[in-house]
């Protein structure tokens, strides 16, 4: 896989061009690396959870990372599987099919692109070994439901709760909240949804956010310095529109969309924890902090009944009462982002069903995900194979 990561390095202009049909300048520049990252080590990773071989897997790809998940979902397994489907998704499937074209001109590996609609990709699969499925929980369960043998893996997204405490170092906090919404104009399932902040700090947190985010540079122009671009999906400036709307006493910057170029003014909503606005996943450039005066009031909001699926990440600054009560339920990140700390050769994931899960027969469990794994787990015929391949892609 060194020659596909020194590919990708040597060719970088190239491939960010591709990327930021639908990414900005820097998330395309931070995927490269992460693909890159996840190339070199994907040996060491195979030598650890030695999967079994198998012979088919179907893909539902992903909507935004297409490069990073083309890697994990589609070259790293490569490695032990002898046939890999493909459905791209269909809001981005022109450039998922140039990716691979990309590829596939530089390497030889057993990946097919099946750009069909989703109904005949789910009837041409139904002796796939492995099914990964990124998307919508509920459209995951009709899906899953249709692959009765199959071992099903479901990467799904959460609330993502960001926290800053009274003991938290203000200057990184700030850059950290603004780097982690922001990213590809708050377009991938690891961007927080709120951000509780202790009111001790909040003054001059929001200070600091309000100062960094009058900076941000919005616009259709793909380059370095622009950070908010159109976005991908139709539906999210409406949507963005409509819930800014309903909570405009709580905005202190920004509220502005134009839904016919797909723009979203990044956008700051500043409210008390007794009276915080509904958190969903914007999918947009929307900050929704949140003040509260107590670890226990957020504990309470995090572990409710109605949110205990939706246990993805969370970012920890300065609250270390919440360290321990956190780290059972969530991917945690202290003093630093979901970004920071997402390692492509590791599991990944929440304790949440629409976080994530593997379903394989009558059993579900829902964990962080890494697809070697989950194939050494459930899967034990004699083909196992070694590591010898892998330096030849």
């Amino acid at each position: 896989m060194e020659a596909l990561a020194s590919c990708l390095e040597s060719h970088r202009t190239e491939v960010r061009t591709m990327l930021t049909r639908i990414s900005t300048y820097r998330s395309a520049e931070a995927e490269i690396d992460s693909s890159i990252a996840v190339l070199r080590g994907a040996a060491e990773e195979i030598a650890s959870y030695n999967p079994s071989f198998i012979d088919k897997m179907a893909v539902f790809h992903s909507s935004n990372n297409i490069l990073y998940s083309y890697i994990l979902y589609g070259v790293v397994p490569s490695a032990y599987c002898s046939r890999i489907c493909i459905r791209p998704s269909s809001q981005v499937s022109l450039p998922t099919l140039d990716v691979h074209r990309w590829i596939g001109e530089r390497v030889s590996l057993p990946i097919e692109m099946h750009p069909v609609g989703q109904v005949e990709f789910r009837r041409s699969m139904k002796d796939a070994d492995v099914v990964v499925f990124t998307g919508d929980y509920y459209n995951s369960l009709e899906v899953q439901a249709e692959f009765p043998s199959s071992l099903f893996l479901f990467f799904g997204s959460g609330i993502n709760p960001f926290i800053v405490g009274a003991q938290a170092d203000l200057g990184p906090a700030v850059q950290a909240t603004v780097q982690s919404r922001l990213y590809n104009s708050g377009q991938d399932c690891m961007c927080p949804n709120v951000f509780f902040v202790h009111r001790e700090v909040r003054s001059d947190f929001v200070a600091g956010l309000l100062d960094q985010v009058r900076q941000v540079k919005t616009g259709v122009s793909v380059d370095q310095d622009t950070v908010v671009n159109p976005l991908i999906y139709d539906e999210i400036p409406l949507l963005a529109s409509l819930f800014l709307d309903k909570y405009r006493d709580r905005i202190i910057h920004g509220g502005q969309v134009d839904i016919s170029r797909k723009l979203v003014e990044p956008t700051i909503l500043l409210s008390a924890i007794d009276r915080m606005p509904e958190v969903e996943e914007h999918y947009c450039p929307i900050f929704n902090v949140v003040e509260y005066g107590c670890a226990q009031e957020v504990a309470e909001w995090i572990f409710s009944e109605e949110r205990a699926e939706s246990s993805f990440g969370a970012c920890l600054f300065g609250e270390p009462e919440l360290i321990e009560k956190l780290k059972p339920s969530h991917m945690l990140a202290l003093n630093a982002t979901l970004f920071d700390i997402e390692n492509g050769n590791r599991p990944f994931g929440g304790y949440g069903m629409k976080a994530s899960y593997v379903r394989y027969k009558d059993r579900t469990v829902s964990e962080p995900l890494l697809i070697s794994e989950q194939v050494a787990r459930f899967f034990h015929n004699s083909r196992s194979i070694t590591t010898a391949g892998y330096s030849s892609i």
